[in-house]
């Protein structure tokens, strides 16, 4: 009878977790962030930092490089002294401001490559 009692009181006094509202705000500040800037925050300035924009690539090909898909620009951070290369990808932010990179991947660069 005990646990009936607690039940009913974390249903109705004490829910558990967040409210739908302080997810969707959580949500939101997580898909507004920058991750760029905080992974140059912690690992400092990368020693090369270069941005592609596929669709800009395609076009240089000619007509069979034209897909009908727009792809995203890419941003690649190289930190030598780190053995450590960060793939980024642009997204548009939640909250229709500017647009944030977003992490894609980590490579680390002295990992054998196979060849």
């Amino acid at each position: 009878m005990a646990v009936v009692g607690f039940v009913i009181w974390v249903k109705v006094y004490h829910p558990l977790g967040p409210s739908e509202a302080e997810q969707q705000a959580a949500n939101t500040a997580v898909l507004a962030r920058d991750d760029c800037a905080a992974i140059i925050e912690r690992f400092g300035s990368p020693e090369s930092d270069t941005v592609v924009n596929p669709a800009a690539a395609a076009a240089a090909l000619g007509p069979e490089g034209a897909t009908d898909t727009p792809a995203a620009k890419v941003r690649v951070l190289t930190f030598r002294a780190k053995n450590l290369r960060v793939i980024l990808t642009e997204r548009l932010a939640a909250n229709g401001g500017a647009p944030v990179w977003k992490l894609t991947g980590f490579l680390d660069l002295t990992a054998d490559t196979g060849g």
